[in-house]
């Protein structure tokens, strides 16, 4: 009469250790995501940081490139003005620097416009 009871004893712990079980584990999950949900949220601002930062330097070092390539064009145009006074050639153009996306064209002398018209 006693393994009758054992048995019994045994299932009874097998139930109630697997909705403890269950009821712990929901409660962790709970946390654990929320937990998952702040690391997410802190890499994604860490990521949009990092991305704009790179954007700046970029930035920065295009208007270096813009800045050499009109002195570039200066030295050039000054050069073929002394050198070539007789053929009269057109200027290079220089670029504008500016802070303004819709700006940053390269603006045209008025003899290049009329070519490009």
């Amino acid at each position: 009469m006693e393994w009758p009871l054992v048995f019994a004893a045994f299932i009874l712990g097998l139930i109630l250790g697997y909705i403890g079980k269950t009821l712990v584990s929901r409660g962790l999950g709970k946390s654990s995501k929320g937990a998952a949900i702040e690391r997410s949220k802190m890499e994604l601002s860490q990521h949009k940081q990092e991305v704009s930062d790179h954007l700046a330097e970029q930035r920065a070092l295009l208007g270096q490139l813009t800045e050499q390539i009109n002195r570039l064009n200066q030295h050039w145009n000054q050069g073929s003005q002394r050198l070539a006074k007789e053929e009269q050639l057109p200027p290079l153009p220089f670029m504008q620097t500016s802070t303004n996306d819709a700006d940053d064209q390269v603006e045209t002398t008025p003899s290049l416009r009329a070519e490009q018209n």
